[in-house]
């Protein structure tokens, strides 16, 4: 075990089982090494803590979680620096990104470029679901298309 600084948990202890290497990086972001910290005060809330840069912490959730369901899935092509040649994307876990908005409980996902886990070779990279219609700003819980109101008169 080493100990990590981080901007939003202080120190904290790192094993290297939660260690995940990102062999392209994160697009946006510097460093290759990531740590997943589960969030105690949020269930089914996962942190993608940097091991480089301490205030790098982006908020994940498993869309399986929020019954999301994601048919569109990257080419096993894609997935090449992280997915053994003739392994199954069922190897792999998956998760989003979350991010608040402007307005006080706004919440959005990015379900467009989920972030795509191989827990046994702790290794990880996010891949753009490109032609899958879903966007990197996704609003949750989902809005209704349409907002119909009804007023009583007296």
């Amino acid at each position: 075990m080493t100990k990590a600084e981080t901007a939003r948990f202080g120190p904290i202890e790192v094993s290297e089982e939660r260690v995940f290497h990102f062999p392209e990086g994160l697009p946006g972001l510097s460093g290759k090494r990531f740590l997943l910290v589960d969030d105690a005060k949020a269930p089914g809330v996962t942190w993608l803590q940097s091991l480089e840069d301490p205030a790098i912490a982006l908020c994940l959730v498993d869309p399986k979680e929020l019954d999301i369901e994601m048919n569109a899935q990257p080419k096993p092509a894609e997935l090449r620096p992280i997915l053994p040649e003739g392994e199954t994307l069922a190897r792999l876990t998956s998760r989003v990104v979350v991010r608040t908005g402007e307005l006080p409980g706004e919440i959005f996902l990015n379900l467009f470029a989920p972030i795509y886990f191989d827990q046994e070779k702790r290794t990880a990279m996010q891949v753009p679901l490109v032609g899958s219609g879903f966007s990197v700003h996704e609003p949750w819980p989902p809005r209704p298309e349409e907002l119909h109101v009804k007023l009583d008169e007296p």
